[in-house]
């Protein structure tokens, strides 16, 4: 059977037990989205810097991002970068909450001195962006309907968004994320749903 039973227990006992309770399990608006990524760099000023991608989504909503670093705002050499995305479709919500969960655990075991959290901090620079499409997530949540495009693609039939990539005529929040890749030098990036 798998995962092991035990496997389960510990990987929940480990959600459940991190040092502040403050962090809600439940679907963060937008507002909450920035509010959670706040309070992650309030926790851990020395590690952390919240910035936004230099354009906003269609709807003029900010795309925040969270950085973790040993020096935050700067690359440093032999210290690999990588980069997590979520929320790409509008009511794919798994990986956004993922992701402010992902920050929130990084920092509050830092500060408690997990000794791989600190190794995984002080040696690499990671950033976490919680929602590339926070205007498709609105949409699928206003409309209560199933939204698995950008909001510049929902507004235009359901077009598939894979499919304009790297076409970017229409998908704002693509070329605003391919405009980070260029920025920041990545060894990796993954992307949630």
């Amino acid at each position: 059977m798998w995962p092991p039973r035990q496997s389960v227990l510990v990987v929940t006992e480990l959600a459940l037990s991190t040092p502040d309770h403050s962090f809600q399990f439940k679907h963060h608006d937008n507002e909450e989205l920035v509010q959670v990524l706040n309070d992650v760099h309030r926790k851990c000023p020395n590690i952390t810097r919240v910035y936004t991608l230099s354009e906003r989504s269609v709807r003029g909503v900010p795309l925040y991002v969270i950085e973790l670093s040993a020096h935050p705002g700067y690359h440093q050499l032999l210290h690999p970068e990588f980069k997590y995305i979520a929320n790409m479709h509008g009511n794919e919500v798994l990986g956004r909450e993922l992701l402010l969960k992902l920050a929130d655990y990084l920092c509050d075991q830092y500060n408690a001195g997990d000794e791989e959290v600190m190794r995984l901090v002080n040696l690499s620079r990671i950033h976490l962006l919680p929602s590339m499409n926070p205007d498709g997530w609105q949409i699928a949540t206003d409309t209560d309907e199933p939204c698995m495009c950008t909001a510049p693609v929902a507004l235009k039939n359901f077009v598939i968004e894979e499919r304009l990539f790297p076409s970017l005529n229409d998908a704002v929040e693509t070329a605003r994320t391919m405009g980070f890749l260029v920025r920041v030098r990545l060894v990796a990036h993954e992307a949630f749903g």
